[in-house]
């Protein structure tokens, strides 16, 4: 969570061929749906938060990680606002989808 790209991670100052697909809090339904007390109870609540940091992501040519836990994001109302991110993130010039592999080969250092 240490930054907002893709990075290879470091051992003792030593590259180690590792790739780290940072994920953000802000970007986690568990924070706002399972609090104790339900901090957000809305799914159109947190699908703004999702909608404003991805604009962010966006418009600085960055990564967005959207994290569903499953626990979560399995139940009916808030399992059937997934749709809603991604048909948005999809509109947008540009947008990949991409899996944690895909990411790690496109950012591994050449030779690798």
């Amino acid at each position: 969570m240490s930054m907002s790209e893709p990075y290879e991670t470091d051992s003792f100052d030593r590259p180690t061929g590792l790739i780290e697909v940072p994920p953000s809090w802000i970007a986690d339904d568990a924070p706002y749906l399972s609090l104790p007390g339900g901090a957000l109870s809305s799914p159109e609540l947190v699908f703004s938060i999702y909608r404003e940091d991805f604009d962010a992501a966006y418009r600085e040519g960055t990564l967005f990680v959207l994290t569903r836990d499953p626990m979560i994001a399995g139940r009916p109302a808030y399992l059937s606002q997934l749709e809603k991110p991604i048909s948005y993130m999809k509109a947008k010039p540009g947008v990949w989808f991409a899996t944690g592999r895909q990411i790690a080969e496109i950012m591994a250092p050449k030779g690798s």
